[in-house]
């Protein structure tokens, strides 16, 4: 789990096919054996991936003439350019033991990656002194090759392309010669010159890439020259043949591949019984893992590296045996041939001895004839037997070597046979021999492969334990954290109740306060209503009274009641309007109270969401706690709001179903932190996992912190113009009081201005008209003057409530802009609920 994918977008990796073609010069004389083989070992697997047949050397030189294809991936670097080093070992070798090692060459393919033109490499043989040296033909193959007959080659280890043999040998190297790395790379189809007479020559002969150079381009000439179509007949009747001779070497090929490939077949099974045993092994180990002790896992990788250096000792007593059983043998093998040598002596004397025996018998009978024709003389006879008596006894002589030789050869026979069995038994004991070394070396193999895999995994384990612990020492850091944020939440709500039960508290007083302004408002009103019912009737009986004076006295008194009348009608137009505002008010309470029911139930479906939420990541609790907090001010803010703009009596029933909600809140979120205690436990797994969404929340909650603070703004400003207002309309109440005062001390004036009349009438009839002139002339101009006074007071009444007018509408405007603000945050809340319910949703999932 904690293996991250280490080949990040700054490394990529490049799949490229070579063909490789060999040839070794000036290769040294080998007792009994002319054939030499390449293996191909890439140093990534240390095993050979390639072996190529052995062929015969021809004059110290040996050729290769089918081309190798090899598939690698070449890994580079984008941001430096330069590919990582990919080395492959060519291995020259007899295929025997460490006497037929002749020596080894490296090469780095990651030189070649870019290489778009065949090239030769000549590369000298390490480890040996004999100056041998290995020529590399490379050709980095293209997209447009044909990737079928790549793909088939380098699973046979052959190429089905036309073979490619030398134009010339290369020539030696000389002690002047440039090294490998810094030489230039030479072009592949060159021609060589000869470098010495006992190097020979071979037949001149062009390669696969010219084959194919030619064959492109005799595609591009045209179909219509005759010469094109004579050299494709030429060149498809050379590549029938050669596929023939190649055909013949693929089914050997594939003979051998098949009974290696049922040996591999056999290890494969023994392997996978083996890793069946390692997997039952690493699952007991990961069972225990829980259960075993620190010293426990520190002893393990000391027995297993101890069990590794005991392996290692007998692998290398094994091959101290095998190397003795290999000298021993070869000591036998010449032996045997020094019996067989003897063997072959002793039977030609043997030859020569019944040779002379043969002889000897003719010159016996030879004697026998001359003796019958000279029977005449004596000193015949005696010679005679002389030479009978010397022949006896060269005859004797010569049985008894015969018989020695005999009892000789039969001795020899003897040993001989002995030496058969003793050789058949050997040759059984290196047939078992092999066998058990080539199993010995399956078994090393095997326990290599084991070593690294034991390696790697311990490695592993010891990688995941430190990770293991690490994380487990976070953890705790991380839950100790928790709980003292946990502490600090319950210290918060502990702090928000009390601050909620001052709240309350505050709410009623408000309640009483508005009640009592309330009262007082309605006793003002009545008091104005019973004043204009007593300033009516007084009318009335002014009217009444002085309906007997004269007319004009009456008009007067009608256009003065016509004037009270209007303005008690614009006192009506007042208090209707102020009434209309009331009823504005109260629906923009009842609006605010409906956005407060739902901030309400946003509030409860954010808690109950972020109480989900908490337990799915323990981190927002503190989330939690500033939005409890951040909506509790709200609360109290709209609370303010509602108490200072709209008084009515059914705010307290409303304050009263807060309160219920409010408490019903507590005890949810007070159960919901019992809930939070015991699921924290569970929580500390999603916490890594839950960090981003975390930190967007946190950026969204800043946002609506700052828009809460404009909007606070924006309320605190509107308080400060409702006390404007307030000021404004108590001001307004007085400068009514004080013209209800001036209409009353004028009524008072018209009585007794009446009752003067009156009186001044019956005693002096005859003076009436010229008093009533000077009245009504003193009359008019008091008429004139209080009525300008009352038009400048009703223009300025009207101004003033123009004024109110536009103030009202700014509010308006106001109380909108700020309920398109609260409708954007309940928007955005939608959106963070269903966030969250998506979510609960995918973890439920």
């Amino acid at each position: 789990m904690f293996k991250s994918s280490r080949w990040k977008s700054d490394k990529h990796k490049i799949k490229a096919v070579f063909e490789l073609q060999f040839q070794a010069t000036q290769v040294p004389k080998l007792k009994g054996k002319k054939k030499v083989m390449i293996s191909v070992v890439p140093e990534s697997v240390g095993k050979p991936t390639i072996k190529l047949p052995k062929t015969s050397i021809l004059d110290g030189t040996c050729l290769w003439e089918n081309p190798v294809y090899e598939t690698m991936k070449l890994i580079k670097d984008s941001s430096t350019g330069i590919y990582k080093e990919n080395v492959y070992h060519f291995i020259v070798s007899t295929g025997s033991s460490k006497s037929g090692y002749l020596g080894e060459a490296s090469l780095d393919f990651a030189e070649f990656a870019e290489a778009t033109q065949p090239l030769l490499v000549s590369l000298p043989l390490s480890f040996t002194d004999s100056g041998a040296c290995l020529n590399v033909g490379i050709r980095k193959m293209q997209e447009n090759d044909d990737k079928s007959d790549h793909r088939s080659d380098k699973a046979e280890n052959a190429g089905n392309s036309m073979p490619v043999r030398w134009n010339s040998l290369p020539p030696k190297k000389t002690e002047n010669e440039v090294p490998r790395d810094k030489q230039a790379h030479q072009p592949f189809n060159t021609d060589w010159s000869v470098g010495s007479a006992s190097d020979g020559s071979l037949a001149e002969f062009t390669s696969s890439p010219a084959e194919t150079f030619t064959r492109d381009r005799s595609l591009n000439a045209p179909k219509d020259s005759i010469e094109w179509l004579k050299n494709e007949v030429h060149m498809l009747e050379r590549q029938a043949e050669l596929s023939e001779l190649e055909l013949q070497s693929l089914r050997k090929q594939i003979a051998k591949e098949g009974k290696k490939g049922q040996d591999l077949s056999v290890q494969v099974v023994g392997l996978k019984e083996e890793n069946v045993a390692l997997k039952k092994q690493c699952e007991q180990l990961k069972s225990s893992k829980g259960e075993v002790e620190t010293k426990d896992i520190w002893d393990q990788p000391e027995d297993m590296m101890q069990r590794l250096r005991r392996e290692k000792d007998l692998n290398k007593k094994l091959r101290s045996q095998l190397y003795e059983t290999e000298d021993s043998n070869s000591e036998l093998i010449l032996v045997v041939n020094d019996l067989n040598q003897k063997l072959e002596q002793k039977s030609a004397e043997v030859l020569q001895l019944s040779n002379k025996v043969k002889a000897m018998q003719n010159v016996k009978q030879d004697t026998s004839e001359t003796s019958t024709s000279d029977t005449d003389l004596e000193t015949d006879e005696q010679a005679r037997r002389h030479t009978s008596n010397g022949d006896n006894k060269a005859k004797e002589e010569l049985l008894k070597q015969i018989t020695d030789l005999c009892g000789e050869i039969e001795v020899y026979k003897k040993d001989k046979d002995e030496l058969n069995l003793h050789m058949e038994a050997l040759a059984l004991d290196y047939d078992t021999i092999k066998q058990e070394k080539q199993d010995i070396l399956t078994t090393l193999e095997q326990s290599q492969i084991l070593q690294t895999k034991i390696q790697s995994e311990y490695s592993e384990s010891l990688a995941i334990i430190e990770d293991f612990k690490a994380q487990m020492d976070i953890l705790e850091k991380k839950i100790n954290k928790q709980d003292t944020e946990f502490s600090k939440s319950l210290d918060t709500i502990e702090e928000l109740e009390f601050m909620v039960k001052n709240l309350e508290e505050q709410l009623e007083k408000q309640a009483r306060e508005f009640e009592d302004d309330l009262e007082a408002v309605t006793q003002a009103k009545a008091k104005l209503e019973q004043r204009t019912i007593r300033a009516e009737e007084a009318l009335r009986k002014t009217r009444w009274s002085n309906a007997s004076t004269t007319e004009r006295l009456q008009e007067e008194f009608k256009k003065l009641s016509l004037d009270l009348t209007s303005k008690i009608d614009e006192n009506e137009k007042i208090s209707k309007r102020t009434a209309a505002e009331a009823d504005d008010l109260r629906l923009q309470k009842s609006v605010l109270e409906q956005m407060l029911q739902k901030a309400e139930g946003d509030l409860a479906l954010l808690k109950d969401q972020y109480e989900g939420k908490v337990h799915e990541l323990s981190n927002e609790i503190n989330l939690q706690t500033k939005q409890i907090e951040k909506m509790s001010r709200q609360l109290e803010a709209k609370n303010n709001e509602l108490a200072s703009i709209q008084k009515h009596e059914s705010t307290q029933e409303m304050l009263s179903k807060q309160r219920d909600k409010l408490e019903k809140e507590l005890a949810l979120s007070a159960k919901a932190v019992d809930l939070l205690k015991e699921e924290v436990t569970t929580l500390k797994t999603l916490k890594d996992e839950k960090g981003i969404l975390v930190g967007s929340l946190q950026s969204e909650m800043e946002n609506h912190i700052i828009q809460y603070n404009e909007l606070k703004h924006c309320m605190l400003q509107i308080d400060l113009e409702k006390e404007s207002l307030r000021k404004q309309v108590s001001e307004l109440e007085g400068q009514l009081k004080k013209k209800e005062e001036v209409i009353s001390s004028l009524d008072k004036k018209i009585q007794s201005n009446s009752e003067h009349i009156a009186t001044k009438g019956r005693t002096s009839k005859g003076a009436i008209p010229d008093k009533v002139k000077s009245h009504e002339s003193n009359r008019d101009a008091s008429d004139d003057s209080s009525n300008q006074t009352l038009s400048s007071e009703v223009a300025l009444l009207n101004e003033k409530n123009k004024h109110m007018e536009e103030e009202l509408k700014e509010m308006q405007d106001k109380y909108s802009e700020i309920s398109l603000r609260f409708a954007e945050v309940e928007g955005e809340r939608q959106q963070l609920v269903m966030s969250l319910r998506n979510l609960k949703n995918g973890k439920k999932s």
